[in-house]
């Protein structure tokens, strides 16, 4: 699967991707971005906050949901 930004997976794939890798299947997920200027809103609204604050949230974020649904 590969994604624009880190959170489209979830939104956009999440269902399927938890599907197919409770059947077994060896399910990927390529994020070409962490979204952090459009999607990351909130977060630039943080006292402080920098660009690479930005990206390690949004990667935690990513590979968070990537656990629970499930790819390897």
């Amino acid at each position: 699967m590969v994604s624009a930004h880190s959170a489209d997976f979830v939104w956009r794939a999440g269902g399927a991707i938890a599907l197919y890798s409770e059947r077994g299947w060896e399910v990927a997920v390529v994020c070409l971005s962490f979204g952090e200027r459009g999607e990351s809103a909130k977060l630039w609204r943080e006292p402080g906050m920098t660009m690479e604050k930005v990206k390690s949230n949004r990667k935690d974020e990513a590979m968070r949901a990537a656990e629970i649904l499930g790819p390897r």
